[in-house]
Formats: structure tokens, C-alpha cells, sequence
């Protein structure tokens, strides 16, 4: 007791040791979580995402990189996810894949992605609030949430999961804003940018969120219009980092309809839980017992902790902030409910998230801060303190262990086992896209179209004669002997597309199925390739130099603010 009691001490009275601490219990705790679940299963949508990442490593491979179509998706039709889903997270662990394989890069994603969650929000939390303790409680309650363990494990949503390293950078951003040093402004945008070239429907709501803070503290912008100034700067910047896929998604966006628009494959409605899921989701850690359904959930710690605010007496700024939190986080927490009325207003502004539970991602972290900083106002003892992250850590590795038992059984049944993606990073083509399809074409008839259709070009005069059809990867090339006709390529449509018919460009137009299709006057040798568009050249030529004059800018503040430092200690 003795020694804990100086370790305490010592920990309290260093920053250093404290940030090596809240390194040391995250790493740690994400070995073991790792190795608890040991993920072998995902769903088909989650493959969608795995095959985005090879598709990725393939393109770093054969130096066809930055690429835009995915031709391992629906029989090499191609499929324009980068649009829709950037990819700019996944590079390193795509490099990862070429050099180990896709299995083990899939998982040092989970590992390496909790750790720097974990990282990322000890040090958002400790800026706002001011306390090491309060900063290590908030890491691992939000790092290892019931909330982001399924998400990362049950449903293996890759794309999500890499959004909860930077949601912290975006909240501490916020507060620079609001009550900081709003010259640091940088910080929300770097917090913004990595998450809109993650998962755009994070971006959006968080961007909602974001507002809705700034708007209740509007008086801090009233006494220091200076606020408003960088708040705008750091938006403008981020778009600007941003604008290689803000502008070629418009770009397709306006240029086409698509199924999400006009053949939604998932509404709110009818994802709800009923009041008795509710209930388990707010006071359960592990999955349900009975295995008959499978819903994200905050569980029962976040719901413990929260209640501790009943034990708090006094005021203050920063226990206000934190009660606004926990206000938000149970209306969010309520929308949940399966008989919400997702038609009106202003809910109907919410249908695009799909499943009301992504709301439980901002109430999580809206719980963890309050839980965390309540628990710090009620225990202010050093060594009581070191027991209570001690008792916390140990607590959160036995959930992973009991709670893996039901992930494995649960997902045996009906999960597709990572052992099907080889070394090459070939996926079986049936599962590649999963429950992607609301990026196809309006016109094409079913997502399951071109397994129907087949690899073939059809015509539509009889005396038309075609041969030497090759193609790859959206290369087509095709001889043709023909008066005039019409030609439709086994190549979805999407605007970039360029054709030629014996090297003179010709025009490419989309079929009434939703594929790329060619009008031809003569016969000759037609070639059909994904070209781009002007667009994407100067998006990407934009945001690099954008990006290289940010980092810049940070660097001389940086330097600035120690020279400032070094001159007032010699003073």
C-alpha cells in the first residue's frame, strides 16, 4: 500500500508520467481486447469496406494511384466508391497489407486505432478540463464503450471505427474556439478533415452537433467577434484540405441519380429498439443473452457513472458543460426508440443516417466526458484515484473476455471468415459490395444486374459483328464491324469515362441500364477507359498544396510560441 501510495503521488506530479500512463493502460487494454475477440468473422457490408482497402494496396502497388473505381466490386463492373467513401485513412494500413497481408493488416487497424483513440482524447480532455485523472477515466470509458466494441467487432464497420480517433480533435477544437486560444483553430480542422476523409454521415452529424454547441455559447462570439474570424478560417481551410473528394463526389452526385436517392436500401424507420432493448442497451455491457437480435448499445457503465452527478454539489462552468452533454446524450439516446416518427420535421432531416443507433456514437462520448469528470469531482485522494483507473482497467478487460465468448458464437452463423480474403487480396466477388449498392446508378435495374448480364457487349442491330472483346480492369478494347449502332460496355456508368474508335475520341453516354454506353457510325477499333475528369486533376492539385502550406503554417506557430516561451523565461 505504501508503494502505491508513492507511485500515486509521483503520478500526480508529473504530466510526463501521466501521459506515459494513459499510453501504457490504452495499449495494453487494446492487446487485450484483441486478443479476447481475436476477429475472424465479418459481415458482407464490412467486406465492402475490406475490399476497399485492397483495391487501395493494389493501386499503391501498380502505381495507379490516387484511383477512383473499384473493379474488384459487382464482376468488374466497376464501382465508384471513392466517391462516396474516401479512402485517405485506410493508406497506411492498405501499404501494411502489401508488405504482411490483408488479415493482419485489418487487424493492427483495430489495434493501432484504439491506441490513438485512447491518446487523442486523454489530451482533448486534460486541455478542457484540466485534469490528468479526469483525462485517463474519459479515454478508456470512450475507447473501449460498449458502443465502439460492437461496432468494431459485431459489425466491423472499418470506416467507423477510424472516425473515433478524431472525434476528440474535433471537440477539443471546438474549445479552443469557444473558450480557448482560438489561434490554435488548426486543431478543428485537422480534427474535421481526417474525419470527412474517413466517413462523410459522421462528418455531417458531428458537423450538426458542433453547431448547436456553437450557438449556445454565441455570447463567447458576441465578446470576441475574433472568434468568429477563426472559426471561418478553419472551415475554409477544411474544405480546401478537403476538396480531392468534396469535389469529385459533387461532381457525380450532380451528374447522375443513384439508388440511395431513389432506391434506399435502408431508412430509419423500423431500426429502432423497443423500450425493454433500450433498457438492456443502457444497462448491459455484453451482448444479449437470448442472440436473438444485435444492437449498438452505451451499457450500463456510462449509465452508472452519469448517475453520480446526483452525488455533485456545487457549480461551475465546466460541470455545466458537462450537464449540457449529458442532456444531449439522453435525447440522442432516446431517439433510438423504435416508435419515433422519423417523418417529421425536424427528424426528417435525419433519414440519411440510415439506423437511428449512430446517434449512440455522440451519445457515448457525451457520457464518457460526464462519467469521467464526475467520477474525478468525487475522488480526489492520489492513491484512491490510481485505484480506481487500477479497478477500472481490470474491469474492462474481464468484459472483453466474457463478452467475446457471445461475439464468436454469434457471428460462426452467419459471418464470412476472414481466411476468405488470400494473400493477394482477392475477395469473393459475391460479397464485395455488400450493402454498398446505394452508390449504382439509378437505371440499373438490380444491384444484382450484372451477375446476370454477364461480361459481354450487347448491340442493338443484329448485323453488327463484334470480336476480340478483351478487358481489364475497365480497359475495353473491341473490334466492330457495323452501318451505326449502339454499344453497351460491362461498365457501370459514371461520369470520367472516355472512348475512341480507331484513336479518335467519341462520345460516351449512359445506357437505360445504368451502364456505359457508345454510339458508333462506322466500324473500326473501339477503346473504352476511365479517364477522370478535370474536376479530380485540379481537386487533388488544390488540397496537396493546401495541405503542404497547412502544415507549413503549423510548424511556424509552433516555433513562434516557443520563441515567445524561451524569451519570457529569460526575461
Amino acid at each position: 500500500m505504501k508503494y502505491l501510495n508513492r507511485f500515486a503521488d509521483k503520478i500526480s506530479n508529473s504530466s510526463r508520467l501521466q501521459l506515459w500512463l494513459a499510453i501504457a493502460l490504452v495499449t495494453a487494454l487494446s492487446g487485450i481486447m484483441l486478443i479476447a475477440y481475436n476477429p475472424i468473422y465479418l459481415i458482407p457490408d464490412s467486406v465492402f469496406h475490406m475490399n476497399r482497402m485492397l483495391v487501395l494496396a493494389e493501386a499503391i502497388q501498380n502505381g495507379d494511384f490516387p484511383t477512383y473505381l473499384d473493379y474488384n466490386s459487382i464482376e468488374g463492373y466497376g464501382y465508384f466508391s471513392k466517391a462516396f467513401y474516401p479512402d485517405f485513412t485506410l493508406i497506411p494500413f492498405a501499404v501494411l497489407a502489401l508488405f504482411t497481408d490483408v488479415v493482419f493488416a485489418y487487424k493492427f487497424l483495430l489495434f493501432s486505432t484504439s491506441v490513438i483513440c485512447g491518446i487523442t482524447t486523454y489530451m482533448a480532455v486534460k486541455r478542457i478540463y484540466k485534469s490528468a485523472y479526469c483525462a485517463i477515466l474519459v479515454s478508456l470509458l470512450f475507447t473501449f464503450s460498449s458502443y465502439k466494441i460492437f461496432q468494431t467487432f459485431y459489425f466491423s464497420v472499418i470506416q467507423e471505427v477510424l472516425t473515433f480517433m478524431f472525434i476528440p480533435l474535433v471537440i477539443w477544437g471546438v474549445y479552443e474556439i469557444i473558450a480557448g486560444n482560438y489561434k490554435k483553430w488548426y486543431i478543428l480542422t485537422i480534427g474535421f478533415v481526417f474525419i470527412t476523409l474517413t466517413h462523410l454521415m459522421t462528418t455531417v452529424l458531428l458537423a450538426m452537433f458542433v453547431l448547436l454547441f456553437l450557438i449556445i455559447y454565441y455570447k463567447r462570439f458576441i465578446a470576441e467577434p475574433a472568434r468568429i474570424k477563426y472559426l471561418a478560417i478553419a472551415t475554409a481551410i477544411c474544405i480546401v484540405l478537403c476538396a480531392y473528394f468534396i469535389f469529385p463526389m459533387l461532381e457525380q452526385m450532380l451528374s447522375n441519380s443513384f439508388y440511395y436517392q431513389d432506391k434506399p436500401l435502408f431508412t430509419t424507420m423500423g431500426y429502432g429498439a423497443t423500450i425493454k432493448q433500450l433498457f438492456e442497451g443502457i444497462t448491459n455491457n455484453m451482448a444479449n443473452a437470448d442472440h436473438s437480435y444485435i444492437l449498438p448499445k452505451i451499457g450500463g457503465l456510462l449509465t452508472g457513472l452519469i448517475c453520480l452527478r446526483f452525488f455533485i454539489k456545487g457549480k461551475s462552468k465546466s460541470l455545466r458543460s458537462v450537464d449540457i452533454m449529458v442532456v444531449f446524450g439522453l435525447v440522442l439516446v432516446m431517439l433510438n426508440l423504435h416508435n419515433i416518427n422519423w417523418n417529421i420535421f425536424p427528424l426528417n432531416k435525419f433519414i440519411f443516417i440510415q439506423f437511428p443507433w449512430r446517434f449512440l456514437k455522440y451519445a457515448t462520448i457525451f457520457f464518457a466526458i460526464a462519467g469521467g469528470f464526475y467520477l474525478s469531482r468525487l475522488v480526489t485522494d492520489n492513491k484512491r484515484k490510481m485505484a480506481s483507473v487500477l479497478f477500472l482497467s481490470v474491469f474492462l478487460s474481464a468484459t472483453f473476455v466474457f463478452d467475446a465468448v457471445d461475439y464468436r458464437d454469434m457471428r460462426s452463423w452467419e459471418g464470412i471468415a476472414l481466411s476468405d480474403l488470400t494473400s493477394k487480396g482477392k475477395v469473393k466477388e459475391q460479397l464485395t459490395l455488400g450493402g454498398g449498392a446505394e452508390y449504382l446508378p439509378s437505371k440499373m435495374p438490380t444491384q444484382n444486374y450484372p451477375f446476370e448480364r454477364g461480361v459481354i457487349v450487347t448491340k442493338q442491330q443484329e448485323e453488327t459483328l463484334l470480336s476480340n472483346f478483351k478487358r481489364e480492369k475497365g480497359n475495353i478494347t473491341v473490334d466492330v464491324i457495323t452501318q451505326g449502332d449502339k454499344l453497351e460496355m460491362p461498365l457501370t456508368y459514371y461520369k470520367g469515362y472516355k472512348a475512341s474508335l480507331d484513336g479518335k475520341t467519341i462520345t460516351v453516354q449512359q445506357s437505360e441500364n445504368g451502364l456505359i454506353e457508345v454510339p458508333i457510325d462506322r466500324s473500326g477499333e473501339i477503346k473504352v477507359w476511365y479517364g477522370g475528369t478535370t474536376i479530380q486533376t485540379i481537386s487533388w492539385i488544390i488540397s496537396l498544396i493546401c495541405a503542404i502550406l497547412f502544415c507549413a503554417y503549423i510548424f511556424y506557430f509552433q516555433y513562434i510560441r516557443q520563441k515567445a516561451t524561451m524569451q519570457k523565461a529569460i526575461a
